[in-house]
């Protein structure tokens, strides 16, 4: 992801100066780009949100990659409205072709999204859309080039020995999210996320790296996005206090929404 933050604010004038005259495509790219990173005014995401209320109204059919940018937009920014995702339901339909595969991670995450945010909506001929994509991804490969750094070995080590805790390793729920440390039945899991692999310059997870947390959580998950520039940066006792007090809040959490149980000893 290149670019810093500051070189995209200075760019904010000039992307609301011109906004009304990029193609959809191009808008989507630029809508992408700003919300992966958090960044902007408020005045910059009402000037697209307005520009994604008259693509609905205007009702043209938006292509795979339009579609794709957007789709990551309006989960990162959590928009829920109807006349936007009805319009993007509508256009998926009206394609000719076939999803191509680079284009189907953010259809999937969509699934995920409408049925918690419009549980009415019947949703399974858009579904039906992702159908070909799906025989041949699979998120399960991701797994060895993630576990190809030892960091993450070091992790998992840190939570047996420090925390004595024994997660689940590297798991993928639904073909789609990947957790690095998972207690299954507890549906509790920890992502951590290295410095190489989030937002350059601050070191943080992007949007899209925080998307399984935010999208597993209307399943009942409790996920801790944890940053390596945050953990690396905390004292040896505050890593320890600072992990072991989320998983005990978390599982609490669990208790209380009926997903586990306290744990009762043997008699």
């Amino acid at each position: 992801m290149a670019g810093s933050d500051k070189l995209f604010i200075h760019l904010e004038p000039h992307v609301m100066k011109d906004l009304d005259k990029y193609s959809d495509r191009d808008f989507s790219h630029v809508a992408y780009a700003y919300s992966i990173r958090t960044t902007g005014n408020p005045e910059l995401y009402k000037a697209f949100d307005q520009r994604l209320e008259q693509m609905a109204e205007n009702g043209e059919i938006l292509d795979y990659p339009t579609m794709h940018n957007l789709i990551y937009y309006l989960m990162f920014r959590d928009n829920t409205s109807k006349k936007v995702w009805a319009h993007i339901i509508e256009s998926t339909l009206q394609q000719d072709d076939i999803l191509p595969i680079v284009y189907y991670k953010p259809f999937k995450y969509s699934r995920f999204f409408l049925q918690a945010h419009f549980p009415e909506w019947d949703i399974s001929d858009f579904v039906d859309r992702f159908w070909y994509a799906e025989q041949y991804f699979n998120q399960v490969q991701l797994d060895d080039y993630l576990t190809s750094d030892f960091k993450y070995f070091e992790m998992k080590c840190f939570l047996n020995q420090k925390c004595l805790v024994y997660p689940i390793v590297f798991m993928t729920e639904h073909n789609l999210f990947n957790l690095h440390y998972v207690f299954y039945d507890q549906k509790i899991a920890i992502n951590y996320h290295l410095e190489k692999m989030c937002r350059p310059f601050v070191k943080q997870p992007s949007e899209l790296q925080k998307l399984p947390a935010k999208l597993l959580k209307h399943e009942g998950w409790e996920v801790l996005d944890l940053s390596e520039h945050d953990f690396k940066n905390w004292k040896h006792d505050e890593k320890i206090a600072n992990v072991k007090g989320w998983l005990k809040e978390a599982k609490e959490r669990q208790i209380a929404k009926g997903i586990t149980k306290e744990y009762e000893k043997p008699i």
